[in-house]
């Protein structure tokens, strides 16, 4: 993660650097560097990408110490759809605007740059293997809950469809598809390029 601070003043920042982090140390946070940038830099306005990853499972043998990191999800899917079908779907740029929630962005159109869907076996302490699902967006900027919005679709149709034809239908017509917004706590934002 990127955070960015005004200061007046030049500063050693080794210094900087190890204080702060002793006193974050038990937080779990650790400060790796401290650069200098331009005046206009801004942490959240400068990202050119950002790559979200959002975690769920169908399977009820799921840990209970992932469940503050993975969505599960109670209902059993009558299909997996593949990452090109997916993609297929989303990628490009488009006008999310139905896929965001009451933004207040000038503009609604977004640039996905990539998808990627796939499957992982967790063994838990006792070696009960569980499947996790792991959904990876990239794109340039997101719209307040866009990538909760996408994967509570994407999860609507794994259990109410019986492949991604019948969503695609929905999406041309622009007929209405009444779906959860994804859970929160499956969500996690993995990367930022400047």
């Amino acid at each position: 993660m990127v955070f960015h601070m005004d200061s007046p003043a030049s500063f050693n920042v080794s210094p900087i650097i190890r204080s702060v982090n002793r006193h974050l140390k038990s937080s779990g946070i650790i400060i790796r560097a401290l650069e200098k940038t331009v005046s206009d830099f801004h942490a959240i306005a400068s990202a050119t990408l950002r790559t979200y990853t959002y975690f769920f499972t169908f399977d009820a043998r799921i840990p209970h110490y992932l469940l503050h990191a993975v969505a599960y999800i109670d209902r059993s899917p009558l299909f997996i759809p593949t990452e090109s079908e997916i993609a297929s779907i989303f990628c490009g740029t488009k006008n999310f605007e139905w896929l965001s929630a009451k933004s207040n962005a000038p503009s609604t159109i977004r640039s996905i740059q990539s998808i990627t869907f796939d499957e992982m076996t967790y063994n838990g302490l006792w070696y009960q293997p569980c499947v996790i699902y792991r959904f990876t967006i990239s794109a340039s900027g997101f719209l307040y809950r866009m990538v909760r919005n996408i994967t509570g679709l994407l999860l609507h149709s794994m259990v109410n469809f019986t492949n991604m034809s019948k969503l695609r239908d929905y999406l041309c017509i622009h007929r209405v598809v009444r779906y959860r917004l994804a859970p929160a706590q499956g969500l996690h934002l993995t990367d930022i390029v400047y």
